[in-house]
């Protein structure tokens, strides 16, 4: 059940993946990236803190979580978080990183349950128009699909951006990191 909600999460546009071969020791790359983040600590008003590094999470020498830090005037970049795997191959550095903005059960369950609800009340307006002959039914059937379009799709165009713009970000400064 989880690789399907995996699959329909990257076509979506929700979850992507990347991996990118370095030539620096590990020790190296952890030091860099550890210079442009802080650790990641939960705070709820964490939007008024105003930080000059640009990411949050914690790196080891085998794996890592980065989000980017909450701004005040832009407030989706954090809405994605990588997740990666270090490992030293042929004095080559492997990293491996998956991008996510949502779990793939918490979108089952928000985004699927929602959806179900816009269009069993739309199904169901329309159905009392075939039955009682009423036009009005259709109109307002119709207006709530569409409202629960409106509803779920602005916030998966969001997430999808912030994980397009976490997955560059973090592909580019891994790079520069190489060089």
């Amino acid at each position: 059940m989880k690789k399907f909600l995996k699959k329909i999460l990257v076509k979506i546009g929700l979850l992507d993946s990347f991996t990118i071969e370095l030539t620096v020791s590990p020790e190296t790359m952890v030091a860099k990236l550890s210079k442009m983040m802080d650790d990641y600590q939960p705070y709820l008003f964490d939007i008024f803190t105003f930080n000059k590094k640009e990411y949050k999470g914690y790196i080891r020498i085998d794996k890592f979580e980065i989000k980017k830090c909450k701004k005040f005037m832009v407030s989706f970049d954090h809405l994605a978080e990588a997740i990666g795997r270090i490992k030293t191959e042929n004095n080559k550095l492997i990293i491996r990183t998956e991008v996510s903005s949502i779990q793939p059960y918490v979108a089952l369950i928000s985004f699927g349950l929602s959806a179900l609800f816009f269009l069993l009340i739309g199904l169901a307006a329309i159905l009392f128009t075939l039955t009682t002959g009423e036009i009005e039914g259709l109109y307002v059937g119709l207006a709530i699909i569409s409202i629960g379009i409106i509803f779920l799709g602005i916030p998966v165009y969001i997430m999808r951006w912030s994980v397009w713009n976490l997955k560059s970000d973090l592909e580019d400064e891994l790079r520069n990191i190489g060089e």
